[in-house]
């Protein structure tokens, strides 16, 4: 295995260009990469200065557990390493019934879930119907060591999810769970399975949103059929079958059965917004299908088909998937002057404005949140998955700002900087500025540069 990493680096680098030459830099053009920075740098922060804090964050204050109000944006959508591990492991332990096995199914769950929730609540459910499906093919005189085996790796996954869980079972008492309304609207529809990202090469260009572009490709499905027409179908190959129509079926979400009555039944299933996502899984299955195929068809072909086909094939699906140039735009890796300014500070809560509306568009949260790593000081402002209620109560409080009650709510929060930003409206901050400064006489510390544009620092208390 260890032969193929360097090919695989290769195949990473050019299908994600020009991301390779922009690492230190560069990233995609969305808010949750602001997020991302931000949560991978209070990890870092936290375990080297104050580990019980790690959950907490310096965001959202005064509310806590700002870590655990979402898993990790799109940042951990990457992370489907563990998946074809698992479904590896669960094969070998119903091919042997060893311990280990087993062991190791659950292992990767565990491994799963502390990558993504989301793919790790997913992974759970599809693997429990891989396993019951490749029972039923067990021989009897081995079928009660295998089910021990999984039955044990049911146990070291219950105790790595448990451990996990238990911070993000606090927080979803406190803020609730995913309306019918939300979760439909990031459930998949049966034609998002025939549009392709939007950047994609060769089939790119067609309408669709974000997570509901989910084309598997075209040479992956005709190598699956070949691989189940071509030749009598192994008991492995039915298994994905029916767990590939299975994720599909529940991508659907809202719009078909299954995941509705696990969202009616299964509490952590209500915390999940984009069921879409499950079509990760219509892709893992659909590739292990057209493994599949291509053993059927190698195994047909002449001597001299067989030597061009791994690179006629290999250069098909890097044409199917090759989705570049990735389009990147450039974050601060060094603090502008205001955040330099800051970090140099007492100590003392920040609040920055323009702040995003009560029902609107995050604005310039995310971006808040990932320049507070340069000073590191709380700050009433946050960017997340769900959003605790006092947030939410500030943003009320603070939609007429600046008002006495704006102002009010703020010294009850105990801020000490108040920072208005000139961009993205000069006009607006012009006029906070001036009623600031005429009607409350706050205190003027100074103005900085912040990366994009002007910003005044207030003193507030």
């Amino acid at each position: 295995m260890i032969r193929i990493l360097p090919l695989f680096a290769a195949l990473t680098i050019l299908m994600t260009w020009p991301q390779a030459a922009h690492l230190g830099s560069h990233g995609a053009d969305h808010q949750d990469v602001f997020f991302n920075m931000w949560r991978l740098t209070w990890i870092a922060h936290a375990l080297s200065t104050n580990p019980t804090r790690l959950f907490d964050g310096n965001i959202f204050y005064p509310d806590r557990g700002a870590l655990t109000l979402s898993d990790y944006m799109h940042m951990e959508l990457q992370w489907t390493v563990w998946l074809p591990w698992a479904f590896w492991a669960l094969q070998r332990a119903c091919e042997t019934g060893r311990w280990r096995f087993g062991a190791l199914t659950g292992l990767f769950v565990g491994l799963q879930m502390a990558s993504s929730i989301y793919y790790g609540l997913f992974l759970a459910m599809l693997l429990g119907l891989a396993s019951l499906l490749s029972l039923i093919t067990v021989p009897r005189e081995r079928l009660i060591r295998t089910i021990a085996s999984l039955a044990l790796g049911g146990v070291v996954a219950g105790v790595l999810v448990g451990a996990y869980a238990i911070p993000y079972l606090r927080t979803r008492e406190r803020v609730g769970v995913r309306s019918i309304e939300e979760t439909r609207m990031f459930s998949a529809k049966p034609r998002n399975y025939v549009i392709a990202p939007e950047g994609n090469l060769l089939y790119g260009g067609r309408r669709g949103r974000g997570e509901r572009r989910l084309l598997p490709g075209v040479l992956a499905a005709i190598l699956a059929l070949i691989g189940l027409l071509l030749r009598p179908p192994v008991k492995v190959q039915i298994v994905y079958v029916i767990a590939l129509v299975l994720a599909f079926e529940m991508s659907l979400g809202m719009y078909g059965y299954t995941y509705r009555f696990l969202y009616e039944r299964a509490p952590p299933f209500q915390s999940l917004r984009a069921p879409a996502r499950l079509g990760i899984f219509v892709v893992f299955f659909l590739a292990a299908l057209a493994a599949y195929g291509y053993a059927a068809l190698e195994a047909a072909a002449r001597p001299v088909l067989r030597r061009v086909m791994p690179v006629a094939v290999a250069g098909i699906l890097l044409l199917e998937y090759w989705t570049v140039p990735l389009a990147l735009t450039s974050y601060d890796n060094d603090p502008p002057p205001l955040y330099a300014w800051l970090a140099k500070q007492p100590r003392g809560i920040v609040a920055e404005f323009p702040m995003a509306p009560v029902n609107g568009w995050p604005f310039e949260e995310p971006r808040y949140a990932y320049m507070s790593t340069f000073h590191w000081m709380p700050t009433v402002n946050g960017y997340s998955g769900y959003v605790p209620p006092g947030y939410l109560q500030l943003r009320e409080a603070m939609k007429d700002f600046p008002s006495d009650l704006s102002v009010m709510q703020l010294r009850r929060d105990g801020v000490r900087y108040l920072i208005v930003h000139e961009y993205p409206d000069r006009e607006a901050s012009s006029r906070t500025l001036y009623i600031l400064t005429s009607h409350y006489r706050l205190p003027h510390i100074g103005s900085f540069w912040d990366g994009r544009g002007a910003a005044d620092v207030f003193a507030l208390r």
